[in-house]
């Protein structure tokens, strides 16, 4: 139905603010899943517990936005030290080259979602 993003966009604004958030917590979280696997694919290994623990946290920010974080749990804090490094541990990156290299396969789900989601309502 949308012909390009523009259209899409004011579709978008036409749905009801309950449901605008409710898809983007839906499609966030589903493209969130892609990064959320190629990290965990590309943690440091040790004893597994930082690649089993790599999480999805969503929160309302507004009405009509939503931020979603994805890394490793309280429980595999230590990760972050791999991938900044610290005074004792060198720097060894992996959760931003796995988000770079899933971004695109991410967004991609996100936008197809977000797309059917308004054909779906606007039929």
């Amino acid at each position: 139905m949308p012909r390009d993003i523009s259209e899409c966009v004011d579709l978008f604004e036409r749905l009801p603010e309950e449901l605008q958030l409710k898809l983007l917590r839906r499609e966030g979280r589903r493209s969130a899943e892609i990064i959320r696997a190629a990290q965990s694919k590309g943690a440091p290994v040790d004893t597994g517990h930082l690649s089993r623990n790599i999480v999805i946290k969503t929160r309302k920010e507004t009405d009509t936005e939503i931020r979603i974080d994805v890394g490793p749990a309280r429980s595999a804090y230590y990760g972050v030290f791999e991938e900044f490094g610290t005074a004792f541990v060198t720097k060894k990156p992996w959760m931003e080259p796995a988000t770079e290299q899933s971004f695109p396969e991410a967004s991609e789900s996100f936008a197809d979602g977000v797309r059917r989601a308004i054909e779906k309502h606007f039929k």
